[in-house]
C-alpha cells in the first residue's frame, strides 16, 4: 500500500545491531557478514571474467582474496564490534584470520578426499558436509580466539 512502510521485527533489528552482545546475535551478524563476503566473491570473480576477459581460473583467487578481506573487516567491525577492546591487535588478528582460512581450505580438501574412503558418503556429499562445518568452526575460532575481548573489559 502506498505510504505504508514495513518495520523490521524488533528481535531481528536487535540481533543485527552491533551493540547486541548475545552469542545468537553475534552469530546472526556473522552469517550476514559472510553472505556479503560471498556476494563480493561472486561479483568480483564473475566481473573480472566477464568484463576483462580474464579466465575464471585466474579470476577466482582474486575474488577469493577480496572476499577474505571483506569478510575480515565485516567480522571485526560489525559482527564482533561490541567487543570494543580486543585481546590482540588488528595485525595479529589479520594474520590469524589468514591462517584460519588456509587451515579451513586444507581441512575441506582433506575431508572431501578422505571421507568417501572411510564412510558411505560420496565426494560431493563429503564436500558439502565439510563446507557446512567450516562456518561453525570459524565462528567459534573468531569468537573465542581472534576477536575475543581483552581481559578485564
Amino acid at each position: 500500500m502506498p505510504g505504508m512502510t514495513r518495520r523490521m521485527p524488533a528481535r531481528l533489528s536487535a540481533a543485527l545491531s552491533p551493540t547486541k552482545t548475545t552469542p545468537a546475535s553475534e552469530f546472526v551478524r556473522y552469517i550476514l557478514a559472510g553472505c556479503v563476503a560471498a556476494a563480493a566473491y561472486i561479483a568480483v570473480t564473475l566481473s573480472l571474467e566477464g568484463l576483462t576477459g580474464l579466465s575464471i581460473q585466474a579470476a577466482i583467487p582474486i575474488g577469493f582474496a577480496v572476499a577474505v578481506a571483506v569478510n575480515f573487516l565485516l567480522q571485526r567491525r560489525y559482527a564482533f564490534a561490541h567487543v570494543g577492546s580486543f585481546a590482540i591487535g588488528a595485525h595479529a588478528q589479520a594474520t590469524l584470520y589468514a591462517l584460519m582460512c588456509l587451515a579451513q581450505y586444507g581441512l575441506t580438501a582433506a575431508g572431501t578426499a578422505l571421507l568417501p574412503q572411510f564412510t558411505l558418503l560420496g565426494e560431493r556429499l563429503a564436500y558439502l558436509c565439510m563446507v557446512g562445518l567450516m562456518p561453525l568452526t570459524s565462528f567459534l575460532m573468531l569468537r573465542l580466539g581472534i576477536f575475543r575481548r581483552a581481559s578485564g573489559r
